[in-house]
Order: C-alpha cells, then structure tokens, then sequence
C-alpha cells in the first residue's frame, strides 16, 4: 500500500510539473502577464468609475481580431410608405452595426414594389460581402472603402450594397475607436481638432412632384424652410415645427383645399393656375401665421431632371430640353417650357417670394439655362433695369458675401467633374452631398472636401425615408452647412434631425452654423 501511494505521489508531481510548464508556455506565448499587467495599471491610473468596463475594453484591444469583421448579414427592410431598403449588418466583437441604403439598382420586378424591390441587391450582398469584408479590420474606413469600391467596379456588389456596408463599417469603426460616428467621420475628413457644428436643418414644408393617383400638379419637388436667423437647433426646430403646424390653416387662407400627407414628410398641397407661386403663397402664410415670417427664408427644390423626357436627360450635346411643368397633374396633359422660360419663372418667384436657394433649377446638361439664370440673377442684383427686380430676399447668403443666391446642385451634380464643370461657368455655387452620391464614406468626405476647395457651400442630405440617422452624422462630421432630411411628418425623418438633437444636448461643445452657415 504504501508503495502504490507513493507512486502515486510521484506521478502527481510529474503532471503538476508538465501542467505548469504548458501554463507557463502559454502565458509566455500571448503575453498574458504583462498585457494583464499593462491594463491593470492603466485602469488604476485612469481610476473610472467602473473599472472592469475599461479593464474589458483594453484586453480586447489586445487580440489580434479585436477589430476584424466576423461575419456580414444583408436584408431588404421597409422604410416610408413600404417602401424597400437595404440593410447590411457586420458583425465584429464589439457587437452587431448596421448601415442602411435606399436607392438602387432595383429589381425591376413590377409585381413587387412598383418595380421598387431589392432581393437580387440583398443575395449579391449576402455572398460578395462576406468575401470581401470577413476578417477586414474596420477601424481602416479608407481601407475598407476602397475594398468595397474595388467590387463595385468590377461588379461583384451593386452600389446601394457598398453605401451600407460603408456605412455599417464607419458605425463599427466608430464603436472601436470609442468616439461617436461624427466624430470619427471628422477625424476622417481632416477637421477632428475643431469642435462639432451642428448644421442649420432645411425643414420640407410642401412635397412636390408626387404622381398617379397622389398627383397634386406641383412640379416642383418642394419647398423647405431654412430658419438662419434662430440662435440653436433646438430654436431652429421649434420655428419649423410652428410653420409646419400652420399649413392646414394656411391653405384655408389661400382658397387652397385641405393638404395630404406628402411622402417626403411635408404636406401634398393640390395647386392649380401658377402652381409653384400658389404653394409658396401658402408656405409664406403659415411663417406669419407661425410668427416666422422675418425669421426664415425659403428654399426651393426644383428637380428639373424629373421634368424632362428620359431620351433629352441623357443627351450629352448640351442642348436645352424641354421641362414639361404637367408631368405631375393627374392626367395626361402636358405642357412644355424651354430653359430660357423655365430662368424666367425662376426669376419672377426669387422677386416676389423670400427664397434664397434654388435646387436643381435645371436638368444637369442644360449648360444655356444654367449659364443665362447666373447672369440674370448678378444683372439684377447690381441694379440692371433690363434684368427685372432683384430677388426679395436679399443677400448675402449663409454669412458668405459672394453668394446672392444659394445654387445647389443634387441630382445634377454627382461627382467631382461635374462640380469642377459648373465652377468653371459659376453656375452653382452649392453641393448637396449624400453617402450614394460619394459611394462610401470615403467617397463623400472626398467629395466634400472637393467642393469646399472651390468655395462652394455644403449641403448633407439623407439618401432615403428609412429611419437610419447616418446622415445626421455625415452632416456633423463634415461640417456641412446645411441638413436635409425632409419635413417633420414620420419617425423616420424625425429621427435623423433628434440624433442632431441628441448631440446638441449631450453637455458636449458643439458650435452652430446658424447664420453664417456657408462658412467652414
């Protein structure tokens, strides 16, 4: 007996000793004890309030996959009115991070959606996503930003599948980092030193250009006001939210009938006669009645593109289309104005009504128009008779002194040449960026930072009508002077304009655009 027990005995040393060489060796091999040791000390040092969150935090960043993507999910969500988007969800150990687009390609199946579906976007996501992003570091955005621009160049990922796994990748990154979205989009753009500018939000009152059975016979893709003259967001936001709440009254000030809900988040106002002067009419009866009729000027998103026939938007040779300003009456009248009658309209709404910025006034070829509103509008500002009056809401805009009236280019200026081409002729002076418009968020820090070379102003807009607030954030970190994200009606358009609201409020240092918003 007492044999077998010290045999026992030895054995036991024998694998208490192989057990502590193999601790040993492990600790050694992934430097346990100093890494441990290292974090220890620096939460001791820093003294948090909890200790263990910051404790966990620091060994993360110790593994080598602490920031890679371990897996990539996509799927077709519903945002406003049913309308599809497409979701991208990565998953990394900090947790799960989504990014949402809502244009195209789409399905072109018109028995889902009007043609409007995603499915052949989510199952091209689902496969090439995983095989360009699984294992990819997201706290390298440029990185992973040229990944996914690689892929949509050669085709295996359609555009709307980049935007959002560029944005999944920007929240990702942003968690890793520990700052908030903005902030790591700011370090992104250059402008990390320099506190956050919340950017003044141009509110859509009246949604235009709304067609079938819906069609109210505006042409005009909107009307938003812009309240420049308020002290903070939360101001700002207030005198929107009044203008908004006085519409119905409005309209029944002007003999206007009852307004609908518009699908942009304003309201659908059935117009007839000089249908874009009777809808200002009534945006500027409700500032009075809201008290804001000093306080606000009046933005007019024209989206002429929409206007003209497809066959005349894709010509290249510079010729002047023609806008039919019946394209969106209930029926099949149609009515059509050349460029040079479309700048006449422009100018006779700039002299009687307070609107200082003009969206799209022109599909993005139409080089004469273009070029003949910019000379009309300095003619008229510098006293010329012959041009006809001044526009009412004088100059200068957004604290700019070179600007009369804000030009902006969205859909008619999508990417650096074009802005270099109407810099060249001056005949806009604004860029309004979104992340589709940039690709990835790489590429709309870019584009930006383009624009802003040439002194242009900068506008962020959202993409779509889900309830993502990315573009809340895109705005704060590039500094964007002005944010659109539709009008005050639907969560998912409140939603972008609470997540500025959530950072005015924070106790953060935030600046304001406010006033001299056109000022970087």
């Amino acid at each position: 007996i007492a044999h077998t027990l010290e045999r026992r005995r030895v054995m036991g040393d024998k694998h208490l000793e192989s057990e502590r060489v193999v601790i040993e060796t492990y600790l050694q091999e992934h430097g346990l004890e100093t890494t441990l040791n290292d974090a220890v000390n620096a939460v001791v040092k820093a003294r948090p309030r909890d200790p263990y969150v910051q404790l966990g935090k620091a060994l993360l960043k110790a593994s080598d996959g602490a920031d890679a993507v371990a897996a990539v999910a996509a799927r077709e969500i519903l945002g406003s009115s049913g309308r599809p988007a497409l979701e991208v969800e990565i998953e990394t150990q900090r947790g799960t991070f989504v990014g949402v687009a809502s244009s195209g390609p789409y399905d072109d199946d018109a028995d889902r959606h009007g043609g409007k579906g995603l499915l052949k976007a989510r199952d091209a996501a689902r496969v090439a996503l995983a095989e360009v992003l699984r294992g990819r570091d997201v706290v390298d955005q440029t990185a992973v930003d040229a990944i996914l621009a690689e892929a949509l160049q050669d085709g295996r990922l359609p555009a709307n599948a980049v935007a959002a796994a560029s944005a999944a990748c920007c929240v990702a990154g942003a968690a890793h980092a520990d700052v908030a979205p903005h902030a790591y989009i700011a370090k992104l753009a250059g402008q990390s030193g320099r506190a956050p500018r919340l950017p003044l939000p141009v509110i859509r009152i009246v949604d235009g250009q709304q067609a079938g059975a819906g069609a109210t016979g505006l042409h005009v893709a909107g009307i938003s006001v812009a309240p420049a003259s308020s002290s903070s967001l939360e101001e700002a936001l207030d005198l929107c939210a009044a203008v908004h709440e006085k519409v119905p009254a409005a309209c029944l000030a002007k003999n206007v009938p009852p307004p609908a809900f518009g699908r942009g988040g304003g309201y659908a106002l059935v117009v007839s006669g000089d249908r874009a002067a009777k809808a200002l009419e009534v945006v500027v009866e409700a500032c009075r009645l809201a008290g804001a009729d000093d306080k606000v000027a009046l933005s007019l998103e024209c989206g002429a593109h929409a206007l003209v026939a497809k066959g005349d938007a894709d010509d290249d040779d510079e010729k002047s289309p023609a806008y039919d300003v019946e394209a969106f009456a209930y029926g099949d009248a149609s009515f059509s104005k050349s460029g040079a009658e479309m700048v006449e309209d422009y100018a006779a709404l700039l002299a009687a009504f307070p609107v200082d910025t003009l969206e799209d006034p022109f599909a993005e070829h139409d080089v004469d128009a273009f070029v003949q509103l910019k000379e009309r509008l300095d003619a008229a500002a510098n006293g010329d008779a012959s041009a006809g009056p001044p526009p009412k809401k004088r100059g200068p805009v957004g604290g700019d002194s070179t600007c009369a009236v804000q030009l902006v280019g969205a859909a008619c200026c999508g990417d650096g040449d074009a802005v270099d081409a109407f810099d060249e002729r001056k005949s806009l002076n604004t860029l309004n960026v979104t992340l589709a418009k940039g690709r990835t968020v790489s590429g709309a820090v870019a584009l930006a930072a383009h624009a802003r070379g040439r002194g242009w102003g900068l506008v962020v807009s959202s993409d779509g009508d889900d309830g993502d607030a990315f573009a809340a954030h895109l705005a704060v970190g590039l500094r964007a002077g002005q944010f659109r994200a539709g009008g005050l009606q639907g969560g998912e358009h409140a939603a972008k304009y609470n997540a500025l609201l959530r950072l005015a409020t924070s106790g953060q240092q935030v600046a304001w655009a406010g006033a001299d918003f056109r000022v970087a």
